[in-house]
């Protein structure tokens, strides 16, 4: 009738190292048997809170890799400021003269930009194909930051193509693989990969100028990239647009100040979704440490109804619970934060497009954020808690097996 007797006490661990066992209070010896003598109620409230630690870390993690890629495409990679477009069959020098006296343009580089089929491994996808005209004024336009060598800048020469990183991806393929091309007479031509270069919007492949040549024909420039000497306001930056399309030659005008709004405003969207997953995790997190904190003092009221009787204050009661609960939360924190890094990376790679690549990568604020939350949760988790233990009837508690 009567509850199984408990079992016999063991030393723990640190019991055994008399130099650092020795330096606890009495207290604190308490807590840390505690901690060991109930190993499955610990190991459930570690990976709880590491687990909600993880969601919110990978929500700001995901919000970080968001909002960056337009920012590491227009900073790192694209450094023009305008694509103009040119119409078929004229003749760029005028405008290329015009561009030349503008105060406002500081490089300026002629490119030819199409839309080809590549092809390796089976797989077939349509990408922009740049060929530029002199290699030097491209290095002013766009940056090919090798992936593979710390982000190095590299320059496109010799016979093989460089091709963004989420193509290689997608064809399967490395550094001295091949991919396929066809040309206007459907006949196939192998090109071999020389670099993999970073890159987060859509997909292009670099190609030498005689390589393009030997490939597609004859080379044809249809668009000039500019680059302005410094940022323009508004008014000036349309008023520079509209110039540029007054020339006979122009067909169309890219801003990349335009694109990068644009972009923005897509990218809005995805953060409403990041937000809701933030505090959703953040409830989720709550949540689970109550309801742990909860179970844990329905289940030892006899134990602490027991040190009331023996004279502990409710400070000393409290600190027999808190102390516990704090040491798991700084365990699971840091738990949830290495694998935090890991779900967002693989929430990114699940989310992501054949023409969009997230930066991956979390801010260190997003540490920080994560940590605060899981700790600011515990801290009103152990303020419930004082009240719960006040509320402990010691005769109630101590009477209810007999």
């Amino acid at each position: 009738m009567r509850p199984k007797a408990p079992k016999a006490g063991k030393r723990i661990l640190l019991e055994y190292v008399p130099v650092i066992w020795n330096r606890f209070s009495f207290s604190n010896k308490i807590v840390m048997r505690n901690l060991f003598r109930y190993k499955t109620r610990a190991i459930v409230t570690i990976l709880g809170i590491a687990g909600c630690t993880a969601l919110i870390l990978a929500g700001f993690g995901l919000k970080d890799s968001i909002t960056d890629i337009v920012k590491y495409q227009y900073g790192n990679v694209f450094k023009y400021d305008k694509l103009v477009y040119l119409k078929a069959s004229t003749d760029e020098q005028p405008l290329l003269n015009d561009l030349s006296k503008n105060k406002e343009v500081a490089h300026m580089a002629n490119l030819s930009m199409e839309t080809k089929q590549v092809s390796s491994h089976g797989e077939v996808y349509d990408v922009t194909v740049i060929v530029p005209d002199d290699i030097q004024t491209f290095k002013q336009v766009i940056s090919l930051n090798d992936i593979n060598d710390n982000k190095k800048a590299v320059s496109l020469t010799g016979n093989q193509a460089i091709i963004s990183q989420k193509l290689a991806k997608l064809l399967k393929v490395q550094e001295k693989c091949s991919i396929t091309f066809k040309d206007s007479r459907d006949e196939t031509h192998e090109v071999e990969v020389g670099k993999i270069v970073e890159n987060y919007i859509q997909n292009y492949v670099y190609l030498p100028k005689a390589t393009s040549q030997a490939i597609f024909g004859e080379y044809d420039t249809n668009v000039v990239a500019v680059k302005l000497k410094s940022k323009l306001s508004t008014q000036a930056d349309q008023k520079f647009d509209a110039s540029l399309l007054t020339n006979q030659s122009v067909a169309s005008v890219i801003n990349s100040r335009t694109t990068v709004s644009m972009i923005n405003d897509t990218m809005t969207s995805l953060n409403l979704v990041v937000l809701i997953l933030i505090v959703s995790s953040a409830i989720f997190a709550f949540v689970v440490m109550y309801n742990l904190a909860t179970i844990n003092i329905s289940v030892r009221k006899r134990e602490i109804a027991t040190l009331k009787v023996l004279g502990f204050y409710d400070q000393e009661t409290d600190a027999y619970i808190t102390k516990e609960n704090t040491i798991f939360t700084i365990v699971g924190i840091i738990i949830g934060l290495v694998s935090g890094v890991y779900l967002c990376h693989f929430i990114i790679s699940t989310c992501e497009t054949d023409t969009l690549m997230f930066v991956r990568h979390v801010n260190t604020l997003s540490f920080v954020f994560a940590s605060a939350l899981t700790i600011s949760f515990t801290v009103i988790v152990n303020l419930i808690t004082h009240f719960s233990l006040k509320k402990i009837d010691m005769i109630d508690a101590l009477k209810n097996i007999e």
